[in-house]
């Protein structure tokens, strides 16, 4: 099942003895695009606190009344990690969240990471993508909305969505508004086709031309 991020945010989480909270945001993994963690709202039922937890946590959503089973209690929840909303997760972060939740955490773009085998944190990051120190390659789906999206041949808009398979949990597509610059709106293109993000400037550089993505806007 594909879904965008943004008609997830504000799926009602619901435990096995109560609801929980709302659907806040995804964390994923910008190297795999496999989404590592969901931030739930759980308040005012606790007052002041986002927890991630993993999707494996999840079944199979309900979608004409918008809500997804979880397999926690709210005891676990409320005693869960949190994380406060728009600050960085960091991989050391990331894998204490997965221990506490009894789930493995591995590292991207190895070859067992959908095998779901622990792994040691690389050493070191790829140039492409100058994310801070503490953050190498976790980042939410919220934080990168409005960054900036760069062709090859100049600025086209920037990032309105994420497209989510919730089979794998793989962020699939990212949808780009070109409002700006191409009358058309939006478009979609694959995640494959991104070829660097930059925190700092807050911008996504794509492989595809103006032209390419004009291609896109026109056949849809």
């Amino acid at each position: 099942m594909m879904i965008s991020v943004e008609q997830l945010q504000g799926y009602t989480i619901r435990g096995t003895d109560g609801e929980i909270g709302k659907l806040h945001d995804v964390y994923f993994d910008d190297v795999s695009w496999k989404v590592l963690f969901l931030l739930v709202d759980t308040r005012p039922w606790i007052v002041g606190r986002l927890v991630l937890v993993a999707p494996a946590a999840l079944g199979d959503p309900d979608t004409e009344s918008r809500v997804f089973p979880m397999s926690l209690t709210k005891a676990e929840v409320e005693n869960g990690p949190s994380v406060e909303e728009h600050k960085p997760v960091s991989r050391q972060h990331a894998a204490d969240v997965a221990k506490y939740w009894d789930r493995p955490f591995f590292g991207p773009g190895d070859p067992r990471f959908d095998l779901g085998l622990e792994l040691d944190p690389p050493a070191t990051q790829p140039e492409t993508n100058k994310a801070p120190a503490d953050d190498p390659h976790l980042r939410s789906a919220g934080d990168i909305r409005n960054h900036h999206v760069d062709t090859p041949d100049g600025r086209c808009g920037h990032i309105e969505d994420w497209i989510v398979d919730l089979d794998t949990w793989t962020i699939r597509d990212v949808v780009i508004d070109t409002t700006d610059w191409w009358p058309g709106g939006q478009v979609t293109i694959p995640c494959t086709e991104i070829a660097s993000m930059s925190w700092d400037e807050k911008s996504v550089q794509v492989r595809l031309s103006k032209e390419a993505l004009a291609a896109r806007a026109r056949s849809r």
